[in-house]
């Protein structure tokens, strides 16, 4: 999800080793003529793998690319396109792409002499009733990995390597008081000691458009694969969380507030001493289970009146966007996001200990930064950034590497669109 900021304002890994081989020698004849062929491969150290999109008049068209190192400017005659309406992931060495439009999953197999791409297979889910969007998939291995609609509780089991189902859950369907839940938003699955999946749920306040009567309480699903059940863990300390899990250098798990929750207020009449908060930001355990003891209200440490999104917990702060209570909503709700366009986000970073809140300036260049699309790897965060503008309608989007708490090195440009996969197939 992206936040945005004023006009003036202010996520896969493919690398590889260096390996010779393959010399083959020729048969000596008997007239002592002798015919060696030296045969050398060269694998190419290091694959990078990025996917990207780009807005046209028939819609967004997916790419994906595997490269020796992040390009510094991407380039669809060097990537392959994927079509409309598709998702990147990628585990071990293998990219992975979703067609929701078939519901199916590609894997792809890379070469690792030129880096070329192929389709290596295809599992199809529609059977399972999938389509459209869909929340990342789990891989837990090259044998096992997990698509989930729990909408309708359903969990389907599928093998990456032979690309076949393997198992389908039929498990209670996730609760939905008031409003729907935002499928793709059901981001960032975690495993458990114990072996579980936690799924941090994303409840889309906004939508249906535009009736909000009840309460939505902060959700995780808890899904055992070993006995095919799953259990919801729910908090109504939070009205509804952001959709993944913001997590600090030691692990520990925060859940962020929606965006979505700043329209409560101003246009659904729900009565506070019945609703949850709509700006705290709550603590869950290893294994899914919300801490008692830890609640923390932003919006008794800054004047809210639009939130924007959480980027990173680092060195015990975490940064987030909002926008303080000189703004006014507009009357008509419809007005809501085109509004923001013109409002005067405030980046901060606060430290979750003393609370205390400094400005954060680094990322003001920015139109938005979207960290739901990031990786990370060797233990710094790659994310997307991206400008607007509103002259020409152009969007460009950014690949950025995070090598501190306000350091940040641009690796990649994307010009017409946005970036939405990067990580490091192999090598270094």
């Amino acid at each position: 999800m992206k936040f945005f900021k004023s006009k003036n304002g202010t996520k896969w890994t493919w690398a590889t080793m260096l390996f010779t081989g393959a010399i083959s020698f020729g048969v000596l004849s008997c007239d002592d003529d002798s015919n060696d062929v030296d045969s050398t491969v060269v694998e190419v150290e290091s694959g990078w793998l990025v996917g990207f999109r780009n807005d046209t008049p028939q819609g967004r068209v997916y790419y994906i690319g595997v490269y020796e190192g992040i390009p510094s400017e991407t380039d669809p005659s060097n990537a392959v396109e994927i079509g409309l309406n598709a998702r990147i992931f990628s585990f071990g060495e293998s990219p992975y792409t979703w067609n929701g439009n078939a519901a199916t999953m590609t894997k792809w197999a890379v070469n690792r002499e030129d880096l070329s791409i192929s389709v290596a297979g295809i599992v199809s889910f529609a059977g399972a009733g999938f389509s459209g969007d869909l929340t990342p998939p789990l891989l837990l291995s090259e044998e096992r990995a997990f698509i989930t609609k729990l909408t309708e509780g359903v969990i389907v089991e599928w093998n990456p390597t032979t690309m076949k189902i393997t198992q389908t859950y039929i498990v209670d369907p996730l609760p939905t008081p008031g409003a729907g839940v935002n499928f793709h938003g059901e981001n960032g699955k975690y495993i458990t000691p114990s072996g579980k999946i936690l799924m941090p749920i994303y409840y889309a306040n906004s939508e249906p458009c535009c009736e909000l009567t009840n309460v939505n309480p902060s959700t995780v699903a808890v899904f055992d694969p070993v006995t095919g059940t799953i259990q919801y863990n729910q908090d109504d300390r939070l009205f509804a969380h952001f959709g993944g899990f913001n997590i600090d250098e030691n692990g520990t798990q925060y859940l962020f507030p929606t965006s979505n929750n700043s329209i409560v207020d101003a246009y659904f009449n729900i009565d506070e001493p019945t609703r949850e908060s709509l700006y705290n930001v709550l603590k869950v355990d290893a294994e899914g289970n919300y801490d008692p003891n830890f609640e923390l209200d932003l919006s008794e440490v800054v004047p809210i009146s639009a939130l924007g999104n959480s980027f990173f917990i680092q060195n015990n702060k975490l940064v987030f966007t909002y926008v303080d209570d000189s703004f006014t909503w507009p009357e008509s709700y419809e007005d809501r996001f085109s509004s923001l366009f013109s409002a005067d986000f405030v980046t901060v970073a606060l430290d979750l200990t003393t609370f205390e809140v400094t400005k954060f300036s680094v990322l003001d260049d920015y139109f938005y930064v979207n960290s739901g699309w990031g990786n990370v790897i060797d233990n710094k965060n790659y994310f997307v950034t991206g400008t607007f503008d509103f002259n020409t309608s152009i969007e460009t989007s950014f690949i950025v590497r995070q090598d501190g708490l306000e350091n940040f090195t641009v690796l990649s440009t994307h010009v017409g669109g946005t970036f939405q996969a990067v990580n490091r197939l192999w090598g270094n």
